[in-house]
């Protein structure tokens, strides 16, 4: 009944035994290595003999290591894979924006004059425009080593308050202006988020001075002038952010590629009605434009605003001369060299 207990007892007490019968093998192992290599004296027999033991606890070690530094791995893993990410950069380090829309007003003075008659209109005027700016994405085709800029613009202005001067006075004349403009660019983000971006493109300006109707102080009678400029604009834009505030320079210089000037002398039947006059065409091939403009913009939550003083000059050569019959006489007319410079501000909104 109680055979069982031996073996139990007997497996119980060997226990020890081979405990101490193992300790004794690895100690007798530890000393022959430690006597083989104290007898070849290549290594110090510390790193050879105790070198199991070692690597086992430095596994250890790197064990623990391990998982503490696998959360920091893994932050770290998430935080680099922001730069992966076009979008993350884009909303947080570059101030482009992929569509750009601007409106505001622009009110300003106009100054007209042919230095050789003379002649000159002058008085204020008040203007409207309108930017659209698409900045493609990275992986776009608009988007390469040339170009990353499409913009095209617009605006209007009027006045009734226009003045002359030249043969006789005539005050209060209406003017009518518009301007169209297609703009390809590159923009070039510098460390500081600063953006400059070279541009070039495709302009057309068009000025109505009416004067049909019209007599001056001297009894000249007025006739409707149309002007109208095609031009390559050439320049550059620098943005210079500084917290919500960003200021920026234009400079721009307009390269003529033709104009054409229609004076309505049809219209002088009103003052002598058995005359039947031509319209005179002039066509213009010299001169050129320059602009400059100096913004200063507030980002608030919504949309941008800002205040952006500007000039515009125009500096064009005599045109080609044109044959015609007026008031019965025949002859050469040409439209003069002449000069034009607006001056002023735009008041914008930025979405």
């Amino acid at each position: 009944m109680w055979l069982w207990i031996l073996p139990v007892l007997f497996i119980i007490n060997s226990i020890p035994v081979l405990a101490n019968s193992s300790r004794e093998e690895l100690i007798a192992r530890q000393m022959d290595c430690v006597d083989r290599a104290r007898e070849t004296q290549s290594v110090g027999w510390e790193d050879v003999c105790y070198m199991g033991a070692r690597n086992e606890h430095m596994q250890a070690v790197n064990d623990q290591l391990d998982d503490i530094e696998k959360p920091q791995r893994a932050a770290n893993a998430s935080y680099n894979s922001f730069e992966e990410i076009p979008e993350f950069t884009k909303q947080n380090l570059d101030p482009r924006h992929k569509h750009t829309i601007d409106v505001g007003v622009e009110p300003y003075y106009y100054y007209y004059k042919e230095p050789d008659i003379p002649i000159k209109n002058r008085g204020p005027m008040l203007g409207y425009y309108a930017k659209y700016t698409y900045r493609p994405p990275d992986d776009n085709i608009l988007n390469n080593v040339v170009l990353n800029t499409y913009a095209v613009e617009g605006r209007f202005a009027s006045s009734d308050k226009i003045n002359y001067k030249g043969s006789g006075v005539d005050k209060g004349i209406t003017d009518i202006n518009y301007e169209f403009r297609g703009l390809v660019g590159k923009d070039y983000l510098l460390g500081d988020k600063s953006l400059i971006t070279p541009y070039f493109g495709f302009g057309y300006r068009y000025l109505l001075d009416k004067g049909n109707g019209r007599l001056t102080s001297t009894n000249n009678y007025g006739y409707d002038r149309h002007s109208n400029y095609y031009y390559i604009p050439l320049g550059f834009n620098a943005a210079i952010p500084n917290g919500l505030w960003t200021s920026a320079i234009n400079l721009e210089y307009d390269i003529f590629i033709q104009g054409l000037q229609v004076s309505d002398l049809s219209a002088s039947k009103i003052f002598n009605p058995g005359v039947d006059n031509p319209n005179i065409h002039n066509v213009q091939t010299e001169g050129f434009g320059a602009r400059a403009s100096l913004k200063l913009m507030y980002a608030a939550p919504r949309f941008n605003f800002y205040i952006e003083p500007f000039i515009r000059y125009w500096n064009i050569d005599d045109s080609h001369t044109t044959r015609a019959t007026v008031d019965g006489s025949a002859g050469t007319f040409l439209e003069p060299q002449n000069f034009t410079s607006e001056i002023g501000s735009k008041f914008g909104l930025q979405f």
